[in-house]
């Protein structure tokens, strides 16, 4: 059975001084983050997360970094965490979807140091991000080994299910 998708997107201010965060109901600050519907490619997956959340026009993303829990999801089959970088946005960009957002959540742009709690593949994502780096970051459990992850025995499959992705959720398989 293939793992669960899931969607992590990756918005900044200008120069990456602060990303937008929402706040679930356990009281947690996150990225917005969305599961993926069957059928849905990662790009529209992202394309829907900044459209609900901070009501912008798609925008083509590339890929930060990729988690892969291997017992984790509804069925026990996993999770591939996918996060997203969704772009910049001027200073005044982001003041203006603060008072329009049409999410109900509590919202705010965090500093980096209020992503200190993050999850690691959030924080190996803000590495990416910051670096500027144009390879992927591959998480195994959350831990960030692209040399291990590509070695070990589901490290292949790992990355066959990133290159399509598309495919995994009700889509034909062969």
């Amino acid at each position: 059975m293939a793992p669960h998708l899931e969607v992590h997107v990756l918005v900044a201010t200008e120069q990456m001084r602060r990303g937008f965060q929402l706040q679930g109901p356990d009281g947690r600050w996150a990225l917005p983050h969305t599961p993926v519907r069957d059928g849905e490619s990662i790009a529209d997956a992202t394309a829907r997360i900044i459209r609900s959340t901070l009501d912008l026009p798609a925008r083509r993303a590339r890929v930060l970094c990729v988690d892969h829990a291997p017992r984790g999801g509804p069925d026990q089959s996993g999770v591939l965490t996918f996060v997203m970088d969704g772009g910049t946005l001027t200073d005044d960009l982001a003041e203006r979807v603060m008072r329009h957002t049409p999410t109900p959540a509590p919202r705010r742009w965090a500093t980096l140091d209020e992503f200190r709690d993050a999850t690691p593949v959030v924080h190996q994502a803000l590495v990416m991000r910051l670096t500027d780096r144009l390879t992927v970051a591959v998480l195994t459990n959350g831990v960030s080994d692209v040399e291990r992850a590509t070695a070990c025995a589901d490290g292949p499959i790992l990355l066959d299910q990133f290159r399509s992705a598309k495919n995994l959720n009700g889509q034909a398989r062969s």
